[in-house]
C-alpha cells in the first residue's frame, strides 16, 4: 500500500490530476458560469443554488427542446412607480429614459429566446400598465402597441378578476394580491402545458421576476403545474421601493445576463440587492449544540470596479463563505 503521506508515483499524478479537474468541473456547475453572471454578484446580488437538486452533466440548457416561460412584474421591476410617485415625473426625465432603454432591452432579450413565452403579470390595472408606458417609457410602450406573438400582458386587479369569476374579496386582504395572481398562473397552466405538448419539448422553465414574494410564487406554482422531463425554476428577487438609481442598476445587470441566466441548467433564486443580516448570538445554554450547516450556497461578493471578475473568483468566494460556515459550527 502506498504511504499517504509519501512521495506520488507518476502514474499517480495523472489520475489525481484527473480528479481535481472533475471537482472543479462540477464546482463550476454550481453557479452561471460567465462573465454576465459574475455581474450580479458583484454587483451585491445574492446567489442561492439548492444543494438538494442533483448534479447536472449538462453544462448548457438547450433551449431549442426547452419551453421557457418568463412572468415579470411591472410597478417597481420594469417601471419605477415609487420613485416617480415621490420624486415626480420632471425631476426623474433622466433616469425614465434609462429605464426606458434597458426594459425594452430585457423584453426584448425574453422575447427572443427560442421557444420563449413572456407574461407581463401585474395587479395593477391594466390600464395603468398602457399609460405609464406610454407616457413615459416609448420604447417599451412600441413593444405594447405591437406586441410579439410570444407577449402578453395580464393584469391580476381585483376589479377585473372578480369580473370575470364573479368572487368578490375585501380590498383589505393582505393575501389578496397573491391569490389574484395565483389564479392567473393556474387559469393558463393548462395551455403552457399543451405548449409543451405541441412543441415535443423535453423540458421547460419558469422564470419569475418580481420586487415581492407574490411575484416569485407565481413561477413557482406554475411550474408546480407543468410536467416535463425536466423542468427549471428560476426566480429573481429585485429590491422593494427601489430609487430610480437602484432600478436602473438592477435592469443593467438582469438585461445583460439574462441570456445566460436562461441557459443554466438548474434552478435557482437570485437576489438583486443586500439583505441585512441581524448578528447571530449563541445562547449560554445552547451553546453546546451543533450549529447546523445551510442547506443553501449562498456567497457575497463585494461590490467595486472590477464587476467583470471571472467565474472561478466567484467559486473561491463561495468557498471561502463555507470555510466561515464550518469554522462557526
Amino acid at each position: 500500500m502506498t504511504d499517504p503521506g509519501g512521495p506520488r508515483s507518476e502514474a499517480a499524478v495523472p489520475q489525481a490530476s484527473a480528479a481535481m479537474a472533475e471537482r472543479q468541473q462540477l464546482q463550476q456547475q454550481q453557479i452561471p458560469n460567465s462573465t454576465n453572471a459574475a455581474h450580479l454578484a458583484t454587483a451585491g446580488a445574492e446567489s442561492t443554488t439548492y444543494a438538494s437538486q442533483p448534479t447536472s452533466r449538462v453544462s448548457e440548457l438547450d433551449l431549442g427542446d426547452c419551453l421557457s416561460i418568463f412572468i415579470f412584474d411591472w410597478d417597481d421591476t420594469l417601471f419605477p412607480t415609487s420613485a416617480l410617485v415621490a420624486a415626480g415625473p420632471d425631476k426623474l426625465a433622466p433616469a425614465l429614459a434609462q429605464v426606458d432603454l434597458l426594459a425594452e432591452k430585457l423584453l426584448r432579450t425574453a422575447l427572443s429566446l427560442p421557444r420563449s413565452h413572456v407574461m407581463l403579470l401585474s395587479s395593477a390595472n391594466i390600464a395603468w400598465i398602457y399609460h405609464s408606458a406610454r407616457e413615459f417609457l416609448p420604447r417599451v410602450n412600441e413593444l405594447f402597441q405591437d406586441p410579439a406573438d410570444n407577449l402578453c400582458i395580464v393584469s391580476a386587479h381585483s376589479t377585473e378578476l372578480e369580473h370575470q369569476s364573479g368572487h368578490h374579496s375585501s380590498p383589505a386582504d393582505p393575501h389578496d394580491v397573491a391569490r389574484r395572481k395565483l389564479e392567473v398562473v393556474r387559469a393558463r397552466a393548462a395551455g403552457f402545458q399543451v405548449m409543451i405538448e405541441e412543441l415535443g419539448a423535453g423540458a421547460f422553465q419558469v422564470v419569475g421576476c418580481g420586487d415581492s414574494p407574490h411575484d416569485l410564487e407565481a413561477a413557482r406554482v406554475l411550474a408546480g403545474m407543468l410536467h416535463a422531463e425536466s423542468s427549471y425554476i428560476k426566480t429573481v428577487a429585485m429590491k422593494p421601493r427601489p430609487r430610480e438609481g437602484e432600478l436602473v442598476g438592477e435592469l443593467r445587470l438582469l438585461s445583460g445576463a439574462l441570456a445566460t441566466l436562461s441557459r443554466c441548467p438548474r434552478s435557482y433564486h437570485q437576489s438583486m440587492h443586500r439583505k441585512p443580516q441581524p448578528p447571530v448570538q449563541a445562547s449560554p445554554a445552547v451553546a453546546s449544540e451543533p450549529v447546523p450547516v445551510p442547506c443553501k450556497v449562498t456567497a457575497w461578493v463585494p461590490c467595486g470596479p472590477d464587476e467583470g471578475r471571472s467565474a472561478f473568483a466567484m467559486r473561491r468566494a463561495q468557498h471561502a463563505a463555507r470555510r466561515r460556515h464550518s469554522r462557526a459550527a
